[in-house]
């Protein structure tokens, strides 16, 4: 009989930033794909996809939040020079916006739609780029922009304009009327899309930049 491949146990000390970064990661994953997920299970996640890439944008963004401030200002630096970011970049970028975005909208005397709008176009665009359907993500988007977990799509009745629609509505009425209350989590949106969509593997010739 032929032997089954043994499962080896590996113990590894990690700091205090990247313990967060997993139990964010649990967090998002878990509640992307509807059951609880363990912070081993991510971290195995990360070692596997790492087997696949060269260099795992994930662990890129931990390094960065290691150094926040310099990183943010390295940003800025690319920004105004007209180059491309990184992906592990444009997530860290998120991270923050997900922050700001929260404070406009627990405060009702803060402005901001016209920013919130924006996040959430910004959302729709790289919603955009995916190249797989998505349909537990897009369920987890519909609940932050307010579409309750009870109207949700099953796999069947999947419409993958449904997103797009609610979100465009939200854009119009941030511009137009000040009463539509802010929706809290666009910032929350913007940060998984750029973190958890699959991108096409490039030739390794081309000159990729994540996001």
């Amino acid at each position: 009989m032929e032997r089954k491949p043994q499962q080896q146990t590996l113990s590894i000390r990690i700091s205090d930033t990247f313990r967060d970064f997993l139990e964010d990661g649990k967090h998002v994953i878990s509640k992307a794909h509807g059951k609880p997920v363990s912070i081993s299970d991510v971290a195995k996640l990360l070692l596997e996809s790492a087997r696949d890439d060269r260099l795992d944008f994930r662990l890129e963004v931990a390094e960065l939040q290691q150094t926040p401030t310099e990183s943010l200002l390295q940003i800025r630096r690319k920004w105004e020079q007209r180059n491309p970011l990184a992906r592990a970049e444009w997530i860290l970028l998120a991270k923050y916006i997900r922050v700001a975005c929260e404070e406009i909208s627990e405060n009702p005397m803060m402005p901001g739609r016209r920013t919130l709008a924006l996040v959430l176009e910004a959302f729709l665009a790289v919603r955009a780029l995916r190249i797989d359907r998505g349909i537990g993500l897009d369920r987890y988007y519909l609940g932050n922009l307010g579409v309750p977990d009870g109207t949700s799509f099953n796999e069947r009745q999947y419409d993958p304009q449904l997103v797009p629609r609610v979100a465009g509505q939200l854009i119009e009425e941030l511009r137009q009327s000040s009463n539509r209350p802010k929706p809290t989590f666009a910032g929350h949106n913007l940060f998984v899309a750029l973190r958890e969509f699959r991108v096409e593997r490039r030739r390794s010739g081309d000159n990729a930049q994540g996001g």
